[in-house]
């Protein structure tokens, strides 16, 4: 058999072995399986268990593996929550207390540092913030209306749609639909073909303009 296609096959049946050496909820990071993010264990290769971080708390991948790896690893919070209770390192050993922030809001910052409610100033991607947060209370977010989106925001303002040739979304707009001047369906989804197309009465009126423009130059 060709030397070639040998060491290929080697190669390929290596890869395929390494692919399947970590057990579930796990992956090879620096060529070791590790527990993926909001999971722990003292072991990630098969046969071994990472276990789900408990109440909303979250791990990272940079230490939530290891012989002495606990539930302690479990030290931050995942979004939407704030951190109301570190992790508890001694015996008996516990997660981070997590909290809800609310409905779409979350903290800007994440760590280990204690906080409360009003800690919880951002809002989520998916929603936009209605209220800054103020006082002792968090800021106040809603959801992002069909066909439109948002990145996490610590400032108010709206969301934003799908389709570019869709009006923008303000205090008056709450709905997706094709600016002025188009018709049609706005797109449904993130990079999707845009469904406005600019209205005949539109058209008539650029073609016109554009006419009258050429003659003003002629003359």
């Amino acid at each position: 058999m060709n030397k070639q296609l040998i060491v290929g096959l080697f190669l390929l049946a290596s890869m395929l072995v390494q692919a399947q050496t970590c057990t579930d909820n796990a992956t090879v990071i620096s060529g070791k399986c590790t527990c993926n993010a909001g999971f722990y264990g003292t072991s990630a290769d098969a046969g071994q268990q990472c276990y789900k971080c408990p109440s909303n708390s979250n791990s990272s991948t940079d230490s939530n593996t290891g012989i002495s790896v606990n539930v302690s690893a479990c030290n931050t919070c995942l979004p939407g929550y704030f951190l109301g209770g570190k992790a508890k390192t001694d015996a008996p050993q516990q997660a981070a207390t997590c909290s809800t922030c609310g409905t779409g809001a979350t903290t800007s910052t994440v760590g280990q540092v204690l906080q409360t409610v009003v800690n919880c100033n951002a809002c989520l991607p998916g929603y936009y913030m209605q209220t800054l947060q103020t006082g002792n209370n968090p800021a106040i977010c809603a959801q992002c209306p069909p066909n439109s989106t948002s990145t996490q925001t610590t400032s108010i303002g709206f969301c934003q749609c799908y389709d570019s040739l869709a009006a923008p979304l303000s205090a008056q707009v709450s709905t997706c639909k094709c600016k002025d001047g188009y018709s049609g369906n706005v797109a449904t989804q993130q990079g999707g073909a845009s469904g406005c197309k600019i209205s005949s009465n539109s058209l008539i009126l650029t073609v016109s303009a554009v006419l009258l423009a050429f003659l003003a130059i002629l003359i």
